[in-house]
């Protein structure tokens, strides 16, 4: 058994702002002979799984992260105390075992910070250090909610993972998240300024050469949806696909292709926006190789 409670407020956050995490933890209990149960986690916790190209909860991008040297990743469900404040899984979650198999089960309810419209939709998902609910400038006539907690998100998914032999994995992963505001990125009208003709960010947005995110936020996702797990479901976003790996003497070959999907077609792939990621590792003695290929 284990257990944890962490408490986090980020300096210049209002004492009513902050992150409070716990969680319990129960591991290895053989259910039968071929059946274990690895772990299971009531509360917070954190998930990851391959290459993190399809799920991994934290709050940080580290561009180097390659999950070699000093730089490993925790792969699996593990209880949560990190210091992330936005993307957050509390719920319960479990990974239960079999020769050869594994299979994690996981499901979360939790607000999320956002930029909400003035029509109640949310253009964005936001992370910030500190948390503060109209702002720096508290200016509550530019922003139309507060950002703290401004939507509920209900995600639940699943990892499986097939090991033929020691040092080979194939997996599937899938994961769906349900909001309680239909999402509709508004970026002029809610981000860029909107009407305020003392600020200029409308006139830059797509047509500044400096701006090189504008088209990544331009083809930002808009959903309309309803959902027989959550009645207040009003959009959602899903994603699935596969991954790869193996070791072979001193070299380890990693691969995941992910791809959102925007039917109800759970093995239907090559149609929806995508991602691929392949990587092979090299260690000598004193001498390491590592190429990658992202697309």
């Amino acid at each position: 058994l284990k257990s944890g409670l962490t408490y986090h407020r980020y300096m210049g956050q209002p004492d009513s702002i902050y992150t409070l995490k716990g969680f319990i933890q129960a591991n290895n209990y053989n259910i039968t002979n071929n059946i274990k149960l690895d772990k299971i986690i009531i509360g917070d916790y954190t998930a990851s799984f391959a290459q993190g190209v399809i799920f991994e909860s934290n709050d940080n991008f580290s561009p180097r992260r390659t999950g070699f040297g000093f730089s490993k990743r925790s792969e699996g469900i593990h209880g949560d105390l990190t210091r992330s404040t936005q993307y957050i899984l509390r719920g319960t979650a479990m990974q239960i075992s079999i020769p050869k198999f594994r299979n994690i089960i996981f499901v979360s309810y939790h607000p999320r910070d956002a930029i909400i419209n003035e029509d109640n939709s949310f253009s964005s998902l936001i992370v910030m250090q500190p948390r503060l609910p109209y702002g720096a400038n508290g200016d509550t006539s530019k922003i139309f909610h507060s950002l703290i907690g401004s939507v509920n998100e209900l995600t639940w998914g699943t990892n499986i993972r097939f090991t033929p032999f020691t040092g080979t994995n194939l997996g599937f992963t899938f994961f769906e998240s349900l909001y309680d505001r239909t999402h509709i990125p508004q970026i002029k009208n809610t981000i860029t300024g909107g009407d305020d003709i003392s600020y200029s960010g409308d006139d830059y947005y797509l047509f500044y050469i400096t701006n090189s995110a504008d088209s990544e936020i331009a083809s930002m996702d808009t959903s309309y949806a309803e959902s027989p797990l959550w009645s207040d479901a009003k959009s959602y976003f899903r994603a699935h696909g596969f991954n790869f790996s193996t070791v072979i003497s001193n070299i380890s070959i990693q691969a995941e292709y992910g791809e959102m999907s925007k039917d109800n077609s759970l093995f239907s792939f090559g149609k929806h926006p995508s991602a691929f990621v392949l990587s092979a590792y090299a260690q000598f003695e004193n001498f390491n190789l590592l190429t990658l290929y992202r697309n």
